[in-house]
């Protein structure tokens, strides 16, 4: 089992959202947060408004998946969150030891689920 962490631009969460629903991943969860990246002090355009930001916002993405599903997860994140701007964003995957479903108390990879059934 895999806990795949993502960085995106706030802008492109719906995209994000329909590429992983595309491999078979519907639920996940998401914050907004803020960072500083290596290109720190660029000019950046937020909603339409371009700043200077001191710390550039982004949203973070939190899924479990089984770990066979994990590279397709991550592509398909890289591929509908980079945009021509730096600091576009990362992906981290972590290994899971355990995951409990506490509404059924399932253990384990079976507590992982997605779409139409498919255990990811």
């Amino acid at each position: 089992m895999k806990l795949i962490m993502a960085f995106v631009k706030p802008y492109r969460l719906d995209h994000v959202r329909e590429a992983m629903e595309a491999v078979g991943v519907d639920s996940f969860s998401f914050t907004e947060a803020r960072g500083i990246g290596h290109h720190k002090g660029e000019r950046d355009i937020y909603r339409g408004v371009e700043y200077a930001p001191s710390f550039v916002p982004m949203m973070q993405i939190i899924v479990m998946v089984r770990a066979e599903m994990a590279q397709d997860l991550i592509s398909a994140i890289v591929k509908a969150a980079k945009s021509d701007e730096p600091g576009s964003g990362k992906v981290m995957a972590f290994d899971l030891s355990d995951v409990v479903d506490i509404s059924s108390g399932t253990i384990g990879p079976d507590a992982i689920r997605h779409r139409e059934g498919v255990h990811s």
